[in-house]
């Protein structure tokens, strides 16, 4: 799964509409700033007279006109408003956080005319406004440390201070920080966070890639916590009915409890409750439970690596990632990493239930708490959101020295263990979504868990068909996954031919010893079976007195599949069996002295039937 807002620039730059304007413009833009609230959302409108239906850009300067003002960010003017025909006009625009400082700063606003002539380009009515914003975080300490809460975007934790210096990158508050974001498994997403306009359900507790936060709609505190709750918003908007200025709520509540941890003054706690409110399912997928951001300087990773967790095994020292890129899973048994500084101070995350691993990025650009750089970490949960499911769970994130910090941890584990609730994880490979199939159908894929697989089965339009053969060796997956067992491979044969042609929802879900299920793949295939005419290959192979019973073998083969053994005895139906190898046994004492025939019929999915020689055997 890609991380969208670790790859998405700090200031939003939005391209205005592709058009071809035929004529140059003649008549500069125009248009109106009309105001910025209390919120910091500028509001507007701009329209091209001479392309009247186009959507024009909008640029915003800060502390001075183009040319000696900081330039901070292009909106597109497309929000449907003015006279019908007219075209979509409007604009709203989010003040970025590192402006919200209370200072006075006059906001430049600009029309860009549709041909690119500069000289068309206007300075929009009601411009120069000034506003002053000053910071909406909500902050506790302990006398040790802060923390704080950001309530303009679904309450992420945006401050975790130690002497007077915040950990967490502020460089804006919808995609940085530290926060929970979900994703479906069987959707599509960009690379780069909306750059080819594709993006998959993806509630984000802090907002959209616009910079529009997750509105609260809880909030209450006490001494030592803060609870907040939101109904967070659709990353990307734009392919679900909004767009910038226009947010999209999801249907997913996140609840987050930020408190101090009794005895341990460095480290907080997040409880998290994800509520899923729809009745519709996202596939398995690796969720940001939580996606940490610590500043430029905290660049080293540290973790315990090692193959024997909580016995105070030495760390690994590193460096987080090249610039921009997805490193391999981190191997972190003991379920937490530290980003710090060259003296080992820094942010400790834990995640009691996560899985033993964990990925990141080092993003480069400007230091700071505002700076576009950052450094980005996220634990190992995967996590399938189905008809009104739950992912509830606590995390710590704990600051300054990262030994104090693994003692802290070290303590907390031995507390007492915590209960299994994340479910297997991994991948249906075949048959793949759309494929056209027949006969015998191959099923396979990988699987693990955090703990143990306990079974994996086969669906088919929702009705269990058979277990897979779980156990081969896949050691793609195993150099993916440090530690891994390399027996995470399954494998099934479905028979089609036990189905109509047409379409059907092929599904395949692993199970844990704790209950959690894990759906690797579930989508349409096709079966497309030519008549089948030809009857199965049957033959008794022995009669034979094994002590006081008679065994009886069949062989049975088919070209699609065999689904069914009868055994006569003398005429007469004494058995039936469905599985290879075939057998029968019964008691000597059953039959009576003298000759007896035995004859056997198999039978496949098309109801072919076919009868072997008969078999005589003689009781004395």
């Amino acid at each position: 799964m890609k991380t969208k807002k670790a790859l998405v620039a700090a200031a939003i730059v939005l391209a205005a509409a592709n058009v071809t304007v035929t004529t140059s413009a003649r008549t500069a833009v125009i248009g109106a700033m009309t105001g910025i609230d209390s919120a910091g959302i500028v509001s507007g409108w701009a329209q091209d007279p001479d392309a009247p239906a186009v959507s024009i850009a909008v640029h915003f300067y800060l502390d001075g006109p183009a040319g000696t003002g900081t330039f901070i960010a292009t909106a597109p003017a497309n929000i449907p408003q003015g006279a019908p025909g007219e075209g979509p006009h409007g604009f709203r625009f989010s003040i970025p956080s590192r402006f919200r400082d209370g200072a006075a700063h006059p906001l430049f606003v600009y029309g860009i005319a549709a041909d690119g002539n500069p000289a068309n380009n206007a300075l929009l009515a009601g411009a120069p406004q000034t506003f002053a914003l000053a910071s909406t975080l909500l902050r506790l300490q302990n006398g040790v440390i802060q923390f704080g809460i950001e309530p303009r975007c679904g309450g992420t934790l945006a401050a975790l201070a130690v002497d007077g210096r915040n950990l967490i990158n502020n460089a804006d508050c919808t995609g940085r920080q530290v926060q929970a974001a979900v994703y479906d498994g069987d959707a599509a997403y960009d690379s780069c966070g909306g750059c080819q306009g594709v993006w998959g359900w993806d509630p984000v507790q802090g907002g959209d890639i616009y910079g529009f936060g997750s509105p609260l709609t809880a909030l209450s505190t006490t001494t030592s916590s803060i609870y907040t709750a939101t109904q967070a918003l659709e990353w990307f908007p734009d392919d679900k009915g909004g767009g910038i200025g226009r947010p999209v709520p999801s249907d997913v509540v996140i609840e987050q409890t930020a408190s101090f941890v009794p005895g341990y003054p460095y480290a907080i706690r997040l409880h998290y409750k994800i509520t899923h409110l729809g009745s519709d399912s996202h596939g398995l997928a690796i969720q940001e439970f939580p996606a940490i951001y610590a500043n430029l300087g905290f660049d080293h990773l540290v973790t315990y690596e090692g193959t024997s967790p909580w016995t105070g095994g030495a760390v690994t020292l590193g460096a987080l990632t090249q610039p921009g890129s997805q490193v391999p899973e981190h191997f972190v048994p003991e379920h937490w990493v530290a980003m710090v500084d060259d003296q080992g101070v820094g942010l400790t995350v834990y995640v009691p239930q996560q899985y033993p691993y964990g990925s990141g990025l080092y993003l480069p650009g400007t230091t700071g708490e505002y700076g576009s750089g950052a450094n980005y970490f996220r634990p190992h949960v995967p996590f399938a959101f189905g008809p009104h499911a739950v992912l509830e769970a606590d995390v710590y994130v704990i600051a300054g020295d990262y030994r104090t910090a693994r003692q802290t941890i070290g303590a907390l584990h031995a507390a007492g263990p915590v209960p299994d609730i994340l479910p297997p994880y991994g991948w249906l490979e075949q048959p793949s979504a759309g494929n056209s199939v027949s006969a015998m159908v191959p099923v396979s894929g990988w699987v693990f868990d955090d703990q143990h697989v306990a079974r994996v089965e086969v669906l088919m339009d929702g009705t269990l068909v058979g277990k897979a053969l779980y156990g081969s060796n896949r050691p793609d997956i195993a150099s993916a996954f440090p530690n891994v067992s390399p027996g995470t491979g399954f494998s099934y044969s479905l028979n089609s031919s036990g189905y109509p042609n047409g379409v059907h929802q092929v599904t395949v879900r692993a199970l844990d010893d704790a209950g959690n299920v894990g759906v690797l793949g579930s989508w349409p295939i096709t079966i497309a079976n030519t008549a089948d005419t030809t009857a199965p290959s049957v033959s008794i192979t022995s009669v034979q007195l094994v002590k006081k019973t008679v065994s009886v073998k069949v062989q049975a083969t088919d070209a699609v599949g065999v689904t069914r053994v009868d055994l006569f005895v003398d005429g007469r139906l004494v058995g039936s069996d469905a599985t290879s190898p075939y057998g029968f046994t019964f008691s000597y004492s059953s039959f009576s002295i003298g000759s007896h025939t035995f004859i056997a019929t198999a039978y496949d999915a098309a109801g072919n039937g076919g009868t072997s020689a008969p078999v005589s055997w003689t009781k004395r």
